[in-house]
Formats: structure tokens, C-alpha cells, sequence
């Protein structure tokens, strides 16, 4: 245990340097003109920088750990993160969708053929995606499969007056190769 008071006698130390050394260059500066002014270290700044870095590293870590804790321990918390992210990955695969099929404009109305054209591309999007990535994969389990995944995809679509889930759902059913 002697190495605490050797370390509040170092600290004690620096802290008594910090503060004298300041006084001693302005003392001396101010009784003796002729002496050539003491080189001043701009310590402060080093202190923001420092402080700076440590703020960047550590908050994105915190607020990760505690996201994970919130996580782990409210099961609430955990459904919300989840949706969120099953939300975030269906809208990615409707946007590849709307890309990829010919005459759609993300956010305009779209008739029938059209509709059922980006359903059926975005679900085989998301089937693909699906085989190859962990994550996709749990995303599409937590969605509830792909027929689900076509039901979820249907209701993002704005489209023109008569158009039922059935017809596109089954038709982008209909789409995807048997496995």
C-alpha cells in the first residue's frame, strides 16, 4: 500500500510545477525586462485535443454498451431494436425492387403489373440475401418468411385503386425459383 501515497505525492507534484512555473516566468518576466521572455507551452490546447480524443472514442463506445445492456435486460427495448431493424432491411430490399423493375418511380402510384413486378423483385432480393448473409437471414425469419416478407412489401406500395394482396403477393409467390 505504499504506492498511493507515492502516487498522491507525485500528483501533488505535477500540480504544484503547473501552477508555479507560470508565476516564476511572469514574476520574472515582469521584475526583469531585460531578461528575453520564457518559452510558454500552450498546454490548454494539448488538454482540448486530448480531451477532444478521448470524447471521440469513448462515447460511440459507451452509447454502444449501453444500447447492448438496455438490450439484453428490457425485452421491450430488444422488440423495438428489432423492428427497427427488420423495417430498415425491408425498405433497403423494396428500394432494390423499385430500382430494379422497369416503369416504377419510388414514391409515385403504380398500377398492378408494375406493383407486382417490384414485390416480386424486392422479395427475390430478399431471398438471395437471405442465403448468404446471417443477418438477412434473421431479418427474414423475424419477418415471418416469405410470404410475409411479400405482405410487408405489398403494403409499401402506393397503388391504384382495385389492386388486391392476393394477385401480387401470389404472383410474386409464383416468381420465386422452387427450392
Amino acid at each position: 500500500m505504499t504506492r498511493k501515497p507515492l502516487l498522491a505525492a507525485l500528483a501533488f507534484a505535477c500540480l504544484a510545477v503547473s501552477i508555479l512555473v507560470p508565476v516564476a516566468a511572469f514574476a520574472q518576466v515582469t521584475t526583469t525586462p531585460t531578461v528575453s521572455p520564457a518559452v510558454v507551452i500552450p498546454y490548454g490546447e494539448y488538454v482540448v485535443a486530448v480531451a477532444q480524443l478521448v470524447g471521440d472514442i469513448l462515447v460511440p463506445l459507451a452509447s454502444t454498451v449501453v444500447l447492448g445492456l438496455l438490450a439484453r435486460f428490457y425485452p421491450m427495448v430488444r422488440m423495438l431494436v428489432s423492428e427497427a431493424l427488420v423495417e430498415r432491411t425491408l425498405r433497403k430490399w423494396f428500394d432494390f425492387g423499385v430500382n430494379a423493375t422497369a416503369g416504377a418511380v419510388k414514391d409515385n402510384t403504380v398500377t398492378v403489373p408494375v406493383g407486382a413486378g417490384i414485390v416480386a423483385n424486392s422479395l427475390q432480393r430478399a431471398v438471395n440475401r437471405a442465403d448468404v448473409n446471417a443477418v438477412s437471414k434473421w431479418t427474414m425469419d423475424q419477418a415471418g418468411g416469405p410470404e410475409e416478407v411479400a405482405n410487408k412489401l405489398f403494403r409499401m406500395l402506393k397503388l391504384d385503386r382495385g389492386a388486391t394482396a392476393s394477385e401480387l403477393v401470389a404472383s410474386a409467390l409464383a416468381s420465386l425459383p422452387k427450392q
